[in-house]
């Protein structure tokens, strides 16, 4: 069972590679932002048609807040619609 994982680079991302080394039964596919632009549709839904995810987890975030408040565009694209963009794909996959 393949399980995609956005923000691979993170803070929760690293973590969650680092622990998934303890376990050989779920096969997870860890993309970080360069790999995978969640706020760019056609690249989220080029993933799902390259791939049979039955899982997708989010890990990607725009978390700087003192950033966020400058770089409000890039953080809403992230945050929002980088989200929106992995739900939509998961829903016309069937995935969760």
């Amino acid at each position: 069972m393949q399980i995609l994982v956005t923000g691979a680079s993170g803070q929760l991302g690293s973590t969650l590679k680092e622990i998934s080394k303890y376990q050989n039964e779920l096969d997870f596919i860890f993309k970080s932002s360069r790999e995978l632009d969640i706020t760019d549709p056609i690249a989220v839904e080029n993933e799902f048609n390259s791939a049979t995810y039955a899982y997708c987890i989010n890990c990607a975030a725009f978390t700087n807040v003192d950033l966020a408040e400058t770089e409000i565009d890039k953080a809403r694209s992230v945050n929002i619609m980088g989200a929106r963009n992995l739900a939509l794909s998961c829903k016309a996959h069937n995935r969760y």
